[in-house]
């Protein structure tokens, strides 16, 4: 699955285990080094911050307000 679809679903999977979170920001972290060739103690924060890279859970809480958005907008529209 690709990170749009997997992105897309997880308004509805959202993880609350503590250790799932860790694992998939360390994913990013790993990545964020990767792109932003960092080294040793460089920031990852300052790095994410250039690369204008969301947290995980910054994604997460505007994925689950755009999606309750729309269902709101779409009750509506529909008992119109």
């Amino acid at each position: 699955m690709s990170r749009p679809q997997l992105e897309d679903a997880a308004a509805i999977w959202d993880l609350r285990l503590q250790y799932l979170i860790k694992d998939i920001e360390q994913v990013q972290n790993n990545a964020i080094r990767f792109i932003a060739k960092l080294k040793g103690r460089d920031s990852i924060t300052a790095a994410r911050d250039k690369l204008n890279l969301e947290t995980l859970p910054d994604r997460r809480f505007k994925l689950r307000h755009n999606y309750c958005c729309d269902f709101y907008l779409m009750r509506k529209i529909m008992h119109l």
